[in-house]
Formats: C-alpha cells, sequence, structure tokens
C-alpha cells in the first residue's frame, strides 16, 4: 500500500474508534431507557430533559462519525485498488 493509503487507513481507524467510543459513553450515559414523569416532579422531568440533550448530542456524533467511517472504507479501497502495483 502507498503513503497515502496507510494515512486513510490510520484516518478511518481513529473515526472507527470514536464510533466504539461514542457507543460505550451512550451505553454509560443511558443506564436506565425509562421516563420517570409524574405530576409534581418537576426536578426528575428537567433531569431527563438534560439527559435526553445529551443522548441527542452523543447519537448525532455517532451518526456523523459513522458516515464518516463508511466513507473512509470506500475511499481507502478505492486508493489501495487504483495505486496497487
Amino acid at each position: 500500500m502507498t503513503t497515502i493509503a496507510w494515512t486513510l487507513f490510520l484516518v478511518w481507524g481513529a473515526a472507527t474508534a470514536g464510533v466504539v467510543m461514542l457507543l460505550v459513553l451512550r451505553a454509560l450515559v443511558a443506564k436506565r431507557e425509562f421516563l420517570r414523569i409524574a405530576p409534581g416532579d418537576r426536578q426528575v422531568v428537567d433531569e431527563e430533559v438534560k439527559l435526553g440533550s445529551k443522548l441527542n448530542r452523543i447519537d448525532f456524533w455517532g451518526k456523523t462519525l459513522t458516515t464518516v467511517s463508511v466513507a473512509m472504507v470506500v475511499v481507502v479501497t478505492a486508493v489501495v485498488l487504483l495505486f496497487r502495483p
């Protein structure tokens, strides 16, 4: 493989590692998957809203990095196939 292919391969590896780290982070943040909403539990509702916001940010970056990772696989494959000896 050429130097550019190795560089792209390392970038792909970093993106994929980021996806895995976000997966673990989401699992740690979302310890529970149910909402506790009842009359008079305003503080609990506020915590659930904050948790939902945090999970939405993690999901956004997870989807973005997954897309980048898949695109990198296509680019690395193309570079390896085009520049093979």
